[in-house]
């Protein structure tokens, strides 16, 4: 009788904790990109350098513009194997040929 407690607590954690687990590492969102279109992102998620966001599509990239809208105008960027993307940032790209991006 005195395991009751515990069971129906860890059971309860269980529940609560399971679909965060599940999900844990796991991409939100998938696109597959083709050559030829531009293509827009708003990335909503932890700072990341943008090589990590971009995954598979990294060495397929045609070019890679930053919307700037401090100066309401997209750049290129000086250094995008080292530059981070921050939650909410607007991104656009363009691929070489066809890869998958997740985020």
């Amino acid at each position: 009788m005195k395991l009751a407690p515990f069971v129906v607590v860890a059971g309860g954690a269980a529940l609560v904790l399971w679909p965060l687990l599940a999900t844990a590492g796991n991409p939100g969102t998938c696109y597959q990109l083709k050559p030829g279109m531009r293509y827009e992102f708003t990335y909503n998620g932890p700072r990341r350098k943008i090589k990590s966001v971009l995954g598979d599509c990294w060495n397929a990239i045609y070019y890679l513009e930053i919307y700037d809208s401090e100066e309401d105008d997209w750049r290129a960027l000086a250094d995008p194997e080292h530059d981070y993307l921050e939650s909410g940032s607007l991104f656009a790209v363009m691929v070489q040929s066809p890869c998958k991006i997740c985020f």
